[in-house]
């Protein structure tokens, strides 16, 4: 089974000082490990603080292997960690940061991706996008070191301020922090 960690949408929701660890995370129809601030555009002024994901095994699911996103509005999530976790085999990224997805603003994320293990994904190893498809005043600080990162099919890692659609042409995302360190 996959795992899955979400605020829901009522403003003020709130998750904090979990760990996830240890766990065999293979073969999902879509995700591994899915942390959601918001589970609808709806939500806003959620958040999520103090989640480690570590030592597990993330392999073979048939969307995203570590995926962390923010559907509304003003979310937090903060000081998250994902360590020494092995992401391989997954059908589009191995580990996916998203600050703000369809439209959702001024949401906040600061992470740390470390010492992971991220081969043989379909698309890219460790993605992490402020904003995407008319996600706007959005900011992250994302430390990526230390990953090892092979036969990933488009990038070992990815990291952009913003990334528009054609249906959604604004896309004005502030800054991404990034330190990589890591072999390609």
């Amino acid at each position: 089974r996959s795992i899955f960690v979400a605020t829901g949408n009522v403003p003020g929701s709130r998750v904090a000082h979990a760990t996830l660890t240890r766990n065999e995370v293979i073969h999902n129809a879509r995700f591994g490990i899915l942390v959601a601030a918001s589970l609808s555009a709806a939500g806003s002024d959620t958040q999520i603080d103090h989640i480690t994901i570590t030592d597990n095994e993330v392999v073979g699911n048939r969307a995203f292997g570590i995926y962390l996103v923010s559907l509304g509005d003003h979310n937090v999530l903060s000081d998250t960690t994902l360590a020494r976790n092995t992401v391989s085999g997954n059908t589009s990224f191995g580990i996916n940061v998203n600050g703000g997805f369809g439209g959702a603003d001024e949401n906040t994320f600061d992470l740390r991706i470390r010492n992971n293990t991220v081969t043989d994904n379909g698309q890219v190893g460790i993605r992490v996008i402020v904003g995407q498809d008319n996600s706007s005043n959005n900011h992250a600080v994302a430390r990526i070191y230390g990953n090892t990162l092979e036969r990933n099919q488009l990038y070992g890692i990815a990291a952009a301020a913003g990334e528009g659609a054609v249906n959604f042409p604004r896309s004005e995302e502030r800054r991404v922090g990034k330190e990589c360190r890591s072999r390609w």
